[in-house]
């Protein structure tokens, strides 16, 4: 794999425990999801990767969520074991 200097942000993004949401735009084809699985599988013990183009009951994970602790509480419902705690999780929404 290329290394690429966005893996070098995504390093910090994912030590930084105060963040919560990431947004990576840019052109389509050039590998932003490629980057995210493979980056987050080495920083977090739990991935969890829900792709909307795909996933045509994605959007009903969010219908009634109101705070952040709502939503991991629906994916944790959906997910049971595949997702740890809070610290430990990333969860991918792609192509949203």
């Amino acid at each position: 794999m290329l290394r690429r200097n966005v893996e070098k942000e995504l390093k910090e993004y994912y030590l930084n425990k105060g963040e919560s949401i990431l947004i990576l735009t840019g052109a389509r084809q050039v590998g932003k999801s490629y980057i995210i699985r493979e980056t987050a599988k080495l920083h977090f013990k739990h991935y969890i990767e829900i792709n909307l183009s795909v996933d045509f009951n994605g959007s009903k994970y969010f219908d009634g969520i109101s705070s952040p602790e709502d939503f991991y509480l629906q994916i944790s419902s959906l997910y049971g074991n595949n997702l740890g705690n809070v610290d430990d999780t990333i969860i991918f929404l792609d192509e949203i």
